[in-house]
């Protein structure tokens, strides 16, 4: 099975980033947020191997295209799979308990 490609949009990137600014603040401590974000970034990568795994989010219902969920501990990253490319691309990231925001995100794939 070929793996599939994975691709960051810069929007999900600037709310990762925007998270990862926070747990440092929060924490007073960058090295925990940087682990945070490597995490993230490694739990990200393992979605080469059989993306669809995971289930459909919530934003799924206010597009025309599929975006299935990856939780990694409280945090929801956002994706959808192109199968002809073997593409899995990152179009979203949000903290698990904050509400969808539908035009956050792209009206199309």
């Amino acid at each position: 099975m070929k793996p599939y490609t994975i691709r960051v949009s810069s929007f999900a990137a600037e709310q990762i980033a925007e998270y990862q600014a926070h747990i440092a603040e929060k924490s007073g401590f960058a090295e925990i947020a940087e682990r945070w974000a490597d995490l993230v970034y490694a739990a990200i990568e393992e979605l080469q191997i059989m993306p669809r795994r995971f289930a459909l989010a919530e934003e799924d219902n206010y597009r025309d295209y599929n975006i299935h969920r990856l939780l990694i501990g409280k945090y929801l990253a956002l994706y959808t799979i192109d199968e002809k490319t073997k593409t899995v691309k990152v179009i979203g990231f949000r903290h698990g308990s904050r509400l969808p925001k539908t035009d956050d995100l792209p009206p199309s794939q």
